[in-house]
């Protein structure tokens, strides 16, 4: 993907926080409660990928080499040039469920890992104001289980809502073996997902 100059991503970020915190702000006036009153571009837990993509969309997005060690979820990335917010979408629908969608990313490529660890804070405020009786966690800094080499780090915060259910920020730092090798991009990521999927990326997605 076509990376534009440092001083245009920062404007372009700048925007991209606005209409976020807009769309949290304004969503949480409705069902805060429930994870499925959210979006990202339009699309919800719950819904049926076919709901938004054709089947043929959504088949040549998944990866021919899975990174994980379970096949329970299935990820897929789709990077149409419509979106208005997010440079890429990808999402993890259950194996056998008619693509019912248990996390959606939106995520924004960046070349600085300082400009990321900035919009990380800044969103993060934001969703400690919207959400303010969310368990809120922050990972830090840690290792990438995708890389076994230990050169690539993702830091992460979560929040979760009473039912499990919740919202993830997070920066991606992918090592430069990666980078070439599989063309992995260093991006910034907004993630709604289920608490059933977060139990199976913490038990058996990396077993």
């Amino acid at each position: 993907m076509t990376h534009i100059g440092h001083s245009e991503k920062v404007l372009v970020m700048r925007a991209f926080i606005v209409v976020l915190v807009l769309i949290f702000n304004f969503q949480s006036w409705t069902k805060a409660d429930d994870i499925r009153d959210f979006e990202i571009e339009g699309i919800s837990i719950g819904d049926s990928l076919l709901k938004h993509f054709s089947e043929d969309i959504i088949k040549n997005g998944i990866p021919k080499l899975t990174r994980y060690s379970s096949d329970k979820f299935i990820i897929v990335d789709i990077n149409p040039s419509d979106y208005e917010i997010y440079e890429s979408l990808q999402f993890h629908f259950k194996k056998n469920s008619n693509y019912k969608i248990h996390s959606i990313s939106g995520a924004n490529f960046l070349d600085s890992t300082e400009v990321c660890y900035d919009l990380m804070n800044e969103i993060d405020k934001q969703l400690s104001m919207t959400f303010k009786n969310a368990d809120r966690e922050d990972k830090g800094m840690i290792k990438h289980r995708a890389d076994p080499t230990g050169n690539s780090t993702i830091k992460s915060i979560y929040y979760y809502l009473e039912d499990g259910n919740g919202f993830r920020v997070a920066c991606f730092d992918w090592s430069d073996k990666l980078t070439k090798e599989k063309n992995y991009s260093d991006h910034i990521k907004v993630t709604i997902f289920t608490d059933e999927i977060v139990n199976w990326f913490t038990d058996e997605a990396y077993k």
